[in-house]
Order: structure tokens, then C-alpha cells, then sequence
């Protein structure tokens, strides 16, 4: 009943807040905050017991989530497929590598140590210029970094990495490391790109959850976009992007957009249950040390914690904003991001970035991707080759196929072929009718100017 879903939305939202509050409270404050969290927790295990007496298979779908063992999880990879679950400890880090036909525990190395690498290899990722500025110091750290983490994996060209990062890890564009650290220019490094198609997931028993088909039902692409002209939110730049951002394929599928003033999160929390592709173009907030990260709508922004109520069943959902997989890490449960908070939701699927991404590059690669999945193609295999087309395409100069172009967005959950909403056969017709009356006017426009030159003569 909406009654207790309610009451058991806002039991969670209260719950995180105080948590994050806890975090950033003075010390004289934080025994009477500790206090709060112990009732709340004692309700919201009251209101779940209640909740598993009344309604069982809601209780067994969203709170008794079983583990996958390990042998489940190599049963249910693909043969190409590598699963790489990293583990940050105190003192050291370790990697669990999992094929089809065996599994791999291994001692990466100290953890403060590495810590210190990756924020040498993330600092390049600050600004579009850093990476261009110092092309061969980018290359070497991002070498040191492949060789730390998966170097000595002997990995085969061609084979699908699935990696679930930790720690800082989750900031890391696996995508833009380096197999050598030789240097010729920014398009030519060896990056793991090339070789091994790389998406991400947050657990294997995720991922397991996310790979089990959805119920069948009519197919919905809803795109918003409050940003997209002069008419918006005050406070917040235009994105002139957003205008463009799907115009390429607004003619190919039934696309429904959504923009400016009419792009609020209230229309966003109605039509969102219905969609099995979300396309988000909008702003975003976050940084590992705020307290909520957020994706701005017209009216209103929308909070992490407000994912945790919202019933998705989509297939995908691309966040096409700022730091959409950016926020705490907390040990144990990972970053605490958007497209974690969408995970949580019930999405199969998320597509969301790192760091402040450049606008005109990834709309190009987002117009590249929906075009493959109309295609037929499997999702991350889609937004791997969208990636490569940009890094091959000749037209575009190397400084501009620098990895912080094309690597800040990142592909999370399984590779499945995802149905796309075609144009209605009345859509179509009505196209066609069109095209034709138009040539028909052309024609006979041009004999009666034919007829009227030789009547005159």
C-alpha cells in the first residue's frame, strides 16, 4: 500500500540524512545524533519486520537479496568475460579475478601506496588541459597504473572486463590506462580501450539482479532535458547541447523530450515508472565530500536519497550530467552516487560520468551509441564503440582524443540488447505522404512553368 511505502521512503530518507549529518557534526553534538540513528534503525527494523508478516514477496524481492556464490557467478558469465572485484583493506589491496573456468585471489598491494598512485593518475582528470599539457608524464602514471592493478593478469585481446571497483578505485576510467607507457601522441597511446571492452557493476550479485529480463511491456524512451534553451530555471547556464544531444535520432525512434520549464521532477517522478530508457541532459552536483549528491530539474532538484522510494524498471538510463557517479565512498557499500541511487531504484542499467565532461564530445558518442542500438547491438558493447569511433575518426585532432573526451562516461550493469521504440508505422506513413505531395508540387510546378514558357513564345 502507498501507505507504508511511504512511510518506509521517508524512514530511509531520514536515516541517510542523519548518517550524513553525523559525519560532519562537532563532536559535542554527535552522542545525542548517535541517539536519533539507533531509533530510527529500530524503527525501520519494526516497520520491515512488519512489511516481511504482511507483504512476503515484496519483503523477499527487496530484502532478501541472497548472496550469488562464486560458482553462480561463473556459471552466469559469458565466455569472453573477466570479472575483476577489487577490495580495498586497511593495509593491503587485493583482486578477486573470475572466468567462466577459474578464479583468481590476488595481493595487488599496499593500499596508502596505492592510494597515492591513483591520486596522481586522477589529478590529469581535473581540468581538459592537464592531460594535453603533459601528454608523456600522463602516459607513464597511467602505465604505473595498469601494471599495479591488472598488468599481470595476462589478459586475451578481446575479452569483456567487468569490474567492480573500491575505494578510489570507483573514480578510475579503466578505459584511459595504458598497456605500454611509450609515447607518440594522445590518439595512438595503447589504451585498454582498444583491446577489452569495459563496463562496470557495484556487486555480482548486482549484476545478477540486473541481468533477469524485465516483465515484457510497451517500450518508452523519455528524455529530459530543463536546460535545453532560454526559458529555464534561473541560477543555471544553458546547455546548449541538450538541444542537439538526441536530435540526430528523434527521427529514427519514438523519442519523447521534454524541456525547459516543462522538465520538472515532478513530470520526471510520474513518467518515470513507465520508461524503460531515462536519458537525463541536465546539471548534476557532487564531490566525495558533500553531503547529497543531486541532478537539478526545472523546478526542483532531485536528491540521492529521493532514488531510494522511486519503483524503476528500466532497461537503461543515461545520465548525461556532471559527476553522475561521483560522491562518498563508504567502506563496504562503494561510492554513494546518482547512478548508484538509480541502481537501487531498479534499473538494469546506467551510463554516468566521473568528472565535469566536455558537452559537444559526448553528445557525438551519445548520438553514436543510440544509433548502434537501433542497430541491434548489446548496450556496453554500443557505448564501446561509440567510444572507438571517436578515438578512430580522423576528423577529429589528437588533442581532442585526450581520455578526458571520451573516458568520463562510464557504462554500469549487464550487456543486453535493449528494445528501442521505432516510429509508429502512422508516424512513418505520415512522413512519407509528405515527401511524396512534395515532389508531386515540385513536378507539377515545374510543367506548368514548361507549359507557360512555350505558350509565351
Amino acid at each position: 500500500p502507498d501507505s507504508i511505502a511511504q512511510k518506509e521512503f521517508r524512514l530511509r530518507s531520514e536515516l541517510l540524512y542523519a548518517k550524513e549529518n553525523l559525519e560532519i557534526a562537532p563532536a559535542q553534538e554527535q552522542e545525542k545524533m548517535l541517539e536519533e540513528i539507533v531509533t530510527l534503525q529500530e524503527r525501520m527494523q519494526q516497520l520491515t519486520q512488519q512489511i516481511g508478516e504482511k507483504y512476503p514477496q515484496y519483503f523477499e524481492l527487496k530484502y532478501q537479496l541472497a548472496v550469488v556464490s562464486l560458482s553462480e557467478l561463473k556459471k552466469n558469465l559469458m565466455d569472453q568475460d573477466v570479472f575483476l572485484h577489487f577490495f580495498s583493506g586497511q593495509t593491503d589491496t587485493y583482486l578477486l579475478c573470475v572466468t567462466p573456468t577459474q578464479e583468481r585471489f590476488i595481493k595487488i598491494g599496499n593500499t596508502a601506496q596505492l592510494k597515492t598512485q591513483l591520486h596522481r593518475f586522477l589529478n590529469f582528470f581535473q581540468s581538459a588541459d592537464k592531460i594535453e599539457q603533459s601528454p608523456q608524464a600522463y602516459a607513464k602514471v597511467a602505465f604505473e597504473v595498469y601494471d599495479q592493478l591488472i598488468g599481470k593478469l595476462e589478459l586475451t585481446e578481446g575479452e569483456n572486463l567487468i569490474i567492480v571497483p573500491d575505494g578510489l578505485l570507483n573514480f578510475v576510467p579503466f578505459e584511459a590506462l595504458v598497456q605500454n607507457a611509450a609515447f607518440t601522441n594522445l590518439a595512438a597511446l595503447p589504451y585498454l580501450i582498444n583491446k577489452y571492452s569495459i563496463r562496470y557493476s557495484y556487486s555480482g550479485t548486482i549484476l545478477q539482479k540486473q541481468a533477469v529480463a524485465r516483465k515484457i511491456r510497451n517500450t518508452k524512451f523519455l528524455a529530459f532535458a530543463p536546460f535545453a534553451g532560454n526559458e529555464h530555471r534561473t541560477g543555471y547556464s544553458n546547455l546548449n547541447y541538450s538541444r542537439d544531444e538526441l536530435s540526430t535520432i528523434e527521427n529514427q525512434v519514438d523519442v519523447q523530450i521534454t524541456k525547459n520549464q516543462a522538465a520538472t521532477k515532478t513530470e520526471f517522478f510520474r513518467r518515470a515508472p513507465e520508461a524503460n530508457i531515462i536519458h537525463l541532459s541536465t546539471h548534476a552536483l557532487a564531490n566525495a565530500d558533500s553531503l547529497q549528491p543531486r541532478i537539478i530539474f526545472a523546478d526542483t532538484t532531485l536528491l540521492l536519497s529521493e532514488l531510494y522510494g522511486l519503483d524503476l524498471n528500466a532497461d537503461l538510463v543515461v545520465l548525461s550530467a556532471c559527476e553522475t557517479n561521483i560522491g562518498k565512498i563508504r567502506s563496504g557499500e562503494g561510492v554513494m552516487s546518482m547512478a548508484r541511487g538509480f541502481t537501487y531504484a531498479g534499473t538494469k542499467s546506467q551510463i554516468a560520468s566521473l568528472w565535469k565532461v566536455n558537452a559537444a564530445t559526448t553528445g557525438k558518442i551519445f548520438s553514436d551509441f543510440y544509433h548502434a542500438l537501433i542497430d541491434g547491438q548489446a548496450s556496453a558493447q554500443a557505448f564501446h564503440q561509440a567510444k572507438l569511433k571517436h578515438l578512430n575518426n580522423p576528423a577529429i585532432r589528437p588533442s581532442q582524443k585526450s581520455p578526458y573526451y571520451w573516458a568520463g562516461f562510464i557504462f554500469l550493469g549487464p550487456d543486453r540488447v535493449i528494445a528501442m521504440p521505432s516510429k509508429s508505422a502512422f508516424s512513418n506513413g505520415v512522413i512519407l505522404i509528405g515527401i511524396s505531395i512534395a515532389i508531386f508540387l515540385c513536378f507539377f510546378l515545374f510543367l506548368f512553368r514548361q507549359k507557360k514558357k512555350i505558350t509565351t513564345e
